[in-house]
């Protein structure tokens, strides 16, 4: 998608949808047009991008674009009449999900009704392709050249500047004339209307003055004394975390401590094993003398 157009987010303010913004929900409302209209007739929504104070709205288009005020009024008429037949189109899928009776069905029809809301919509062309900038409060900046083409349904048409419409008589719209009023009557109505105007101004002012300021009270907060044992473990779980390295260290070293003194131990044990093997052989070997100096003593005459 390429940049056709950029707005800046001080000029207006946008529209809260629910929680968050409808501008932010582009990508949901482009998921759930593709499967209820053309392709180059949902591509006419284009992007919004925020960034820092600016919006760059982005589109399939390869040109940028301007807004429709900028073109001829024959360029005007065609855009603008290819704009109230998407909304045509939209006002028909809106209302079918608003009568469908289901909760989400409907959420989907008033989202995409604010999404078409033709007071807050601009269009804006390159003179050939055309999109749509939307999710913001523009407050009836679409400038129609063919206003008597737009039906109140979709929009009320502005006055454009471009082309003068001539105002219709009263007799056809069926406005009863205007009742004038002299000149002194009104004059002295506004006076009465300034004098009861000022007066109710300073009578809120005095009663601002009289009424004193509201007194606001600190919460008080009871400290709650903790028992010995809360203190040891309040104490334990310090130590813990100021010097588990040191602990660490503590536990490895009376591992290798342990290790090493079995290892003694075992050791020991050998040198005992040792000892009591000498000890028999020893022992066998005086058993071995005596057995041959008895049979010698027993061959002799």
């Amino acid at each position: 998608m390429n940049l056709i157009y950029s707005t800046d987010t001080k000029e207006f303010s946008p529209i809260s949808h629910g929680d968050t913004y409808l501008y932010e929900k582009y990508f949901r409302i482009f998921s759930f047009l593709k499967t209820k209209l053309k392709d180059y007739e949902y591509n006419r929504l284009a992007q919004p991008i925020v960034k820092e104070n600016m919006v760059d709205w982005h589109g399939n288009y390869a040109n940028k674009m301007r807004s429709l005020s900028n073109f001829d009024p024959s360029i005007q008429k065609n855009i603008e009449s290819s704009y109230v037949e998407l909304l045509s189109k939209t006002k028909k899928i809106v209302k079918e999900l608003l009568s469908s009776g289901d909760d989400e069905k409907m959420a989907w029809g008033k989202l995409i009704s604010e999404t078409f809301d033709a007071e807050n919509n601009i269009l804006i062309t390159d003179g050939n392709e055309w999109a749509i900038i939307w999710g913001w409060q523009f407050r009836n900046k679409l400038n129609f050249a063919n206003a008597d083409f737009i039906s109140d349904k979709y929009v009320e048409p502005t006055t454009s500047t471009s082309i003068k419409t001539e105002p219709e008589s009263s007799d056809k719209l069926n406005i009863p004339p205007p009742s004038f009023i002299p000149v002194e009557d009104e004059q002295k109505s506004a006076e009465t209307i300034f004098t009861n105007s000022d007066e109710e101004i300073a009578a809120s002012i005095e009663e601002e003055k009289v009424l004193p300021p509201p007194t606001i009270t600190p919460p008080i907060i009871t400290k709650t004394r903790m028992s010995f044992w809360q203190h040891i473990k309040r104490f334990l779980r310090w130590l813990a975390y100021r010097f588990w390295g040191l602990m660490m260290l503590i536990i490895y070293t009376l591992l290798i401590i342990c290790l090493c003194k079995k290892c003694q131990h075992n050791d020991n044990d050998c040198s005992q094993y040792q000892k009591i093997e000498r000890d028999l052989k020893y022992l066998e070997g005086r058993v071995k003398e005596r057995c041959d100096g008895a049979k010698s003593n027993s061959l002799e005459p």
